[in-house]
């Protein structure tokens, strides 16, 4: 009889363990609905900033390239002459 009492009580205790760590994810994961979507506004900002920025690098770089080729055309030229 002991045995059996014993048993059912760990089943019990296990079983309302479970539904505690159960309420506490989904209580946790309610308020974590919030900050999960401030956190996704902000990398999506941070991640428009960084493609503008790399857009304008791209531009700089051909600017220089178109500037170099200019200046090594020129230098041959002179050389020539």
């Amino acid at each position: 009889m002991g045995v059996v009492l014993i048993i059912a009580g760990c089943v019990v205790l296990v079983t309302m363990t479970a539904g505690l760590f159960d309420y506490l994810g989904k209580r946790t994961a309610a308020g974590g609905d919030k900050a999960l979507a401030g956190r996704v506004a902000v990398l999506e900002r941070r991640l428009a900033e960084l493609e503008q920025g790399a857009t304008e690098r791209d531009d700089t770089v051909r600017k220089l390239e178109g500037e170099l080729s200019f200046m090594t055309n020129l230098l041959e030229s002179r050389n020539r002459q």
